[in-house]
């Protein structure tokens, strides 16, 4: 009579676990052996939804073999399909038993138990090669989506993952020129043992996909295009500050950064004059700590899935913007179950959760942050001084409308909160909040035409409060309080006409409204030359200005052969607050004259109205001005060789015409009044001029090691009065580089990151020392500081080294990371300015002893994060 699956009655279940452990020795796993003779019979299985304990009886009746196991092990009532025919039982088994918790234990003689499977999971070493119908394909990027395992092949075609957890995993290959490759693949068992062969079919890039774009780069998401690029892998083990993805991009040739800042410039322009987008949506101010030098970005990194920085000649369809666009993409939630992810750190504690409902066809994701710096400077011994917190949280919702559609909706809030307090200086009391609602919605209509629309509802708050006292009088009381709403939408419709052209058009329209309600008394004491008198200085202003603003583009993107790409087009924006009307023209093209070889160019007018939440009212400005307008030129190589090494070479020219007159704290030190700082200085430029020469050579995704290299030569100038000068943003001279180490298995992994730039311009500062009451018998000495010459010095060299040490652990459901950061790990003391303290005696003899503001000291790290 056969014998069948065997299972323990609930009272035997503790003598079951008692016995196994005695004999315990004894048993291994059946994925770690070769298959006893009894599960060598030939069984079948037929589709259909069952659950794992009837499909294990349903192998032990085929097979004639006694499987016993505790009823009350978890998992065994899972639904699951599989149909498979004429395979070993050892084989059904292990497939049944794959991502289900369990693992089956066997000896010698056949005997056979289930048991919980043990905490560390099996892995396979996933290698391969990638073929074209010439031989062995160089330069393909490979990664599993949703995962950190990413590679490039060699110039013998080869990859290697490392050691990859038993599942399931979809694989995608991209490489200019061949269709991309997207494959459903399972790791783990038997019979995928060994390395993957996979093909690669020569096949011209569509025409909607090809960047026409100089400057393009993109992030945490490989690309179609060659060039440089930020993976996923590098965004998540480079060194960084508050893990923040602003903090990362400044890593890219043509971006750079300050110490104390999340706000980036670009080519030489501020962030200030970045069009920045997160699904869609376009976001004002996005940055936490505002008082601090916006020191973080409002958005978590862990929720993106994407970005795409345009440096440099964006298409006509952006618009309202010098600098660039900056467009971020959330993650695409996973379906198959309910994934979450925690993380904490020095500086804040993270969390997310995705999911999916509908069968697969709807999903959510929902994340949020919480920064406690508080706890940290508490820590520092400095809380009673400075107290600040910072949190955000996002979430979205997408349904597939079957077709290629998706609707979506999405959410996003940020708050801030500082209190500062320190003797000699301003109290400050700050809140900051960033809300936005919009939904989005793609679809396709016909065949050909494709549509995508957001619309959106936000609103800004600002609230910040000073006072300084001496006794009972006020020395400066400030009160500023700012708001701002925000109603929009923007519809974007793309037209194939033919495989060789493609119609672009749509337009946006918005209505903004700014609140501000600014009052400031400043008393001080200052020196005619002949005695010290006390002046006063108040301002009160209350102002709602709002603004209708129409966009509109028309766009026609052509291949007139294989190897080149035009598009051409032209932009309408008005503005009700400017009463301007502005035309902009663009032109992009890409050629590539080989399957290796790219080269892009861009020429266009571009134009940035003033925000009607972009008054200086806290220095008496209430009048909006014109435009800033630009005419911008670039041209760009790519080159990938042999070997998988991509190399890029870039120029581009900025000229600037109708730049506003502005209030600008001329000095670098962060200062949250910079309306009563000495500094304060007004500028009028005439024009401005941007240019430079960007270098870059990179090897991504290397077997066990990664690098990249940049260099630029650059310039940015202003005409001031007449004479021409540096911008704050002018960075002559900028090299970087970064080298990460890691072993086969990719269990662990060791980022460097070097760079050495041309110190900031600066304002140096100006003294004037009076004698008061000289002659009389009490006599005195009064100290003035004020700006001098604007960004007429310029700080030493700066020089940093950065490291950081990732080690990865997999789980049976997730994984967990732990880091290690080191920032400024060789503590090199770099320059930001220049100061001269005053020294005077009883003989009222004056003495200067100059000395040196410095950046961020060597600040080391440590986190973890956990994904299950």
């Amino acid at each position: 009579m056969p014998r069948r699956i065997r299972s323990a009655a609930p009272a035997a279940a503790l003598l079951l676990s008692m016995a196994f452990a005695k004999v315990g020795a004894q048993y291994v796993p059946l994925d770690s052996m070769t298959p006893p003779a009894s599960l060598t019979a030939l069984v079948s299985l037929k589709a259909g939804r069952a659950s794992l304990r009837d499909a294990i009886g349903e192998v032990a009746r085929q097979a004639n073999v006694s499987i016993a196991f505790d009823p009350s092990l978890a998992g065994l009532d899972r639904p699951l399909t599989l149909q498979t025919t004429r395979v070993t039982a050892a084989r059904a088994l292990l497939r049944l038993l794959d991502g289900s918790g369990l693992q089956a234990m066997t000896t010698a003689a056949g005997s056979i138990v289930l048991t919980a499977r043990a905490v560390e999971e099996r892995r396979t070493f996933l290698t391969g090669v990638v073929r074209n119908p010439d031989g062995p394909l160089a330069g393909v990027r490979l990664w599993l989506s949703g995962t950190r395992f990413e590679a490039m092949t060699d110039g013998a075609g080869r990859f290697s993952f490392g050691s990859v957890p038993v599942g399931s995993y979809i694989l995608r290959a991209l490489r200019m020129g061949f269709a991309p490759i997207v494959r459903a693949l399972h790791v783990g068992a038997p019979d995928d043992a060994g390395p993957l062969d996979l093909q690669m079919i020569p096949a011209a890039v569509p025409v909607d996909a090809v960047i026409v774009t100089p400057g393009y780069f993109g992030v945490m998401q490989p690309g179609i295009a060659n060039g440089q690029t930020l993976t996923r892998q590098q965004i998540e083990t480079v060194p960084q500050l508050g893990e923040d993805v602003y903090r990362t991009i400044g890593r890219l040739p043509g971006v750079a950064s300050d110490d104390y800042s999340a706000k980036f410039n670009i080519r030489g322009e501020s962030a200030d004059e970045l069009f920045v987008t997160l699904d869609g949506v376009p976001l004002i101010e996005p940055y936490h700590l505002k008082d601090m030098g916006n020191a973080l970005s409002i958005v978590d990194l862990a929720s993106l899935g994407q970005a795409e920085l345009i440096a440099g000649g964006p298409s006509a369809e952006f618009g309202n913007q010098l600098a660039g666009v900056f467009k971020l993409h959330s993650v695409e939630p996973r379906t198959d179950r309910v994934r979450t992810s925690a993380g904490i750190s020095l500086t804040n504690l993270r969390a997310m959760s995705q999911g999916g409902f509908a069968g697969g066809r709807g999903s959510w994701l929902i994340s949020g942050r919480r920064g406690f710096l508080d706890l940290a400077f508490k820590l520092a011994n400095i809380g009673d001084s400075i107290s600040p917190r910072y949190n955000d949280v996002f979430g979205k919702m997408s349904y597939d409308i079957g077709n290629g559609g998706h609707v979506g909706l999405h959410a996003l809030h940020a708050g801030d909160h500082l209190k500062y307090l320190d003797t000699g200086e301003p109290s400050i009391h700050s809140e900051y909040s960033s809300d936005y609602l919009w939904t989005t919605l793609e679809s396709h209509v016909g065949r050909t035409l494709r549509q995508e629309s957001v619309a959106w509802i936000g609103s800004l708050a600002w609230r910040r409060d000073g006072d300084e006292a001496a006794g009972d009088h006020p020395l400066v009381r400030i009160r500023d309080v700012r708001a701002m709403h925000t109603l929009g939408v923007r519809q974007d419709w793309s037209a194939e006409v033919g495989s060789r052209a493609l119609f672009k058009f749509g337009a946006d329209l918005r209505h903004e409204r700014a609140n501000y309600d600014y009052s400031r008394v400043f008393t001080q004491l200052v020196s005619n030359g002949k005695a010290v008198v006390r002046s006063t200085d108040s301002l009160a202003l209350d102002l709602d200005p709002s603004s209708d603003a129409v966009g509109a583009y028309v766009s026609q993107r052509v291949r007139p052969f294989n190897a080149l790409t035009v598009e051409a087009g032209v932009r309408y924006d008005r503005a009700s607050h400017t009463n301007e009307t502005i035309i902009s023209p663009r032109f992009n093209a890409s050629w590539q004259p080989t399957a290796t070889t790219t080269i892009r160019a861009a020429w266009g007018k571009h134009a940035q109205s003033q925000s009607v939440f972009g008054l200086q009212v806290e220095d008496n400005l209430h009048a909006f001005q014109p435009a800033e307008r630009a005419d911008q030129r670039g041209i760009g190589i790519d080159q990938m060789t042999w070997n998988g090494i991509a190399i890029r070479a870039e120029a581009y020219d900025r000229e600037i015409s109708h730049l506003r007159a502005r209030y600008v704290n001329a000095s670098m030190e962060i200062y949250p009044f910079a309306e009563i700082h000495y500094a304060l200085s007004f500028i009028a430029p005439t024009r401005a001029r941007s240019r430079g020469v960007e270098l870059s050579i990179e090897r991504e995704a290397g077997r066990r090691m990664d690098w990249s290299a940049s260099y630029v030569i650059s310039s940015s100038r202003q005409e001031l009065n007449g004479a021409w000068g540096p911008r704050p943003t002018d960075q002559p001279r900028a090299l970087r580089g970064d080298w990460s180490i890691h072993p086969a298995n990719n269990r662990w992994r060791l980022s460097l990151s070097a760079m050495r730039h041309t110190g900031w311009p600066f304002t140096p500062e100006r003294l004037r020392v009076d004698t008061i009451g000289f002659g009389s018998a009490s006599p005195s000495v009064w100290i003035t500081r004020s700006a001098g010459d604007l960004f007429s010095q310029r700080a030493s060299t700066y020089k940093r080294l950065d490291a950081r040490w990732t080690r990865f652990i997999d789980t049976h459901s997730g994984r967990v990371a732990l880091f290690v950061d080191v920032y400024n790990l060789l503590n090199n003391s770099n320059q930001r300015q220049t100061y001269t303290n005053v020294f005077i005696s009883q003989r009222l003899d004056v003495t200067y002893r100059g000395g040196s503001q410095m950046s961020l000291p060597r600040i080391p790290s440590f986190g973890i994060n956990w994904e299950f």
